[in-house]
Formats: C-alpha cells, sequence, structure tokens
C-alpha cells in the first residue's frame, strides 16, 4: 500500500532494467472478501487524515498486493500500536503520519527505521515498538472486533 522502498536502505537500489521490471510487473487485482472490504474502510476512516487517499485508491492498493489480508492485518496492527503510542505521547499529526509509516516498515521487518532516532525522542526506542506490535498482532482476534 505505501511505497516505502524508496527510503528504505534494508533493499539494496535497484538498477534501472529491475526498477522497470517492478513498475511495469502486471499485477493481477486479487478479489477482496466483504469482511476485508469493511476493514479497508474501518481504516480509511480512521486513518483519513495519516493517509489521505480516496477510498477507492485504498482499495486498489489492496488488491494489489501480493497478500491482501497480511497487508489489512499489518496497517490494523500499525493502527493499534498507534492509537497506544499516540495515547503516551499525544503525537501531533505530522508524527502521528511518520510514526505510522516507521510502524509499517516495523512490521514488514525492515531494521533501517528507529522512531526514536528518526521521529521523536520521546517514543520508547525501536524494540519496545517492536514488542508492541508483536503483542498486538497475538491479541488480534480480540481487538480487531471492536
Amino acid at each position: 500500500m505505501l511505497n516505502l522502498f524508496a527510503r528504505c536502505s534494508c533493499f539494496p537500489p535497484l538498477d534501472e532494467e529491475a526498477l522497470k521490471l517492478v513498475l511495469l510487473k502486471p499485477d493481477d487485482p486479487k478479489d477482496l472478501t466483504r469482511d476485508q472490504m469493511q476493514r479497508i474502510e474501518r481504516l480509511h476512516a480512521e486513518l483519513i487524515e495519516i493517509e489521505p487517499l480516496r477510498l477507492e485508491d485504498w482499495i486498489f492498493g489492496f488488491e494489489l498486493d501480493d497478500d491482501p489480508e497480511q497487508a489489512i492485518r499489518t496497517h490494523e496492527t500499525a493502527l493499534f500500536v498507534l492509537r497506544k503510542l499516540d495515547a503516551m505521547t499525544k503525537l501531533t499529526l505530522e508524527l502521528q503520519t511518520k510514526v505510522f509509516r516507521t510502524l509499517i516498515s516495523i512490521l514488514m521487518d525492515h531494521r533501517c527505521v528507529d522512531p526514536q532516532r528518526d521521529i521523536c525522542g520521546d517514543l520508547p526506542d525501536w524494540q519496545t515498538i517492536l514488542d508492541m506490535c508483536r503483542q498486538a498482532r497475538e491479541s488480534y482476534a480480540t481487538w480487531c472486533e471492536s
């Protein structure tokens, strides 16, 4: 959904030919279930200020994902952790946006980001945030219904 690779040092830079293959890769949109559509609508509504895209763009992004269910869960987990961090530190909208994108990176196993160093010293360290993400994933079944 988010283009994180442009700013991520976890991956080596792509040469021009590799970049063309990535950009021109013909993806077949995946069919989303009714449940997935409802969850995307909820994410869109709750994250509209952080990721101000039209709902149709959100849906299209998830349809093109190799694993839409995993992508939706990643966004739900990032939102859950963002709420916890915001309750702890009262983040501005700008910081919420940066933290949310960083959480997505962390949840995608990117090790090049450090929220405390890169965003705000008031945030917990990388390992604490990673632990929060793990706990959120483990308790997914209980909080995704709320």
